[in-house]
Formats: C-alpha cells, structure tokens, sequence
C-alpha cells in the first residue's frame, strides 16, 4: 500500500512545522489534526495556538513510499527539515523511534 510523507506548514509565514505519514487522503488527514488536538504534544498545542488565531495548518506531499520505506522516508524528511532549521513539533526523529504509543492506519 502507497504511504504519504507530508508536511504542515504555519500559514502565517509558511515555515515547516511537521512531518507526518499517511495512508489515506491529505485532506482528510489535514482535517483529523485540526480536528484532534487534545493532549499537551507540541503538535496539538501548535495547532490549538493556529486556531485561536484563526488559521489553520496547510497541508503539503513531500514523497510517497511502500509499506517497507515508510520508517526511512520519514525519518529522512524530519531530518532534512531540521538540517534546514526548521523548528518542528514532531515529538520524535521518525519511524519506529517514537514512545508511548503507534502509528495508526491513518
């Protein structure tokens, strides 16, 4: 199954902000972020703080892989947006090195 590395970038000055993986839709992912966002992560506080601001995170493809890659790509993308000083929410560097939880099948 095709697997989609995205990013969320802050529309009040574009930057980067996180990467993520999906199955499904961006869309519908992109509207599972803005619609979630209970928790004390750095993602959901980001988010919140977007919205009471009146905006909302876009959504953006950054590469498409298999069930096999998808660890790599993402760890490879946290890592270049990082390299370029991106300041990400991610609360890890990707793949399988994340704690307290898994990926869903979204």
């Amino acid at each position: 199954m095709e697997i989609k590395v995205y990013i969320l970038r802050d529309p009040r000055d574009n930057s980067v902000r996180y990467v993520g993986i999906t199955k499904g839709q961006l869309r519908v992912r992109l509207w599972k972020h803005i619609s979630y966002t209970s928790g004390e992560s750095l993602r959901a506080n980001w988010i919140r703080d977007l919205l009471a601001s009146g905006h909302k995170p876009t959504i953006e493809l950054v590469d498409e892989t298999d069930d096999a890659g998808w660890p790599a790509a993402e760890k490879k993308w946290i890592a270049h947006f990082k390299a370029e000083g991106c300041d990400l929410v991610n609360g890890s560097t990707g793949g399988f090195g994340f704690s307290g939880g898994r990926h869903s099948d979204e």
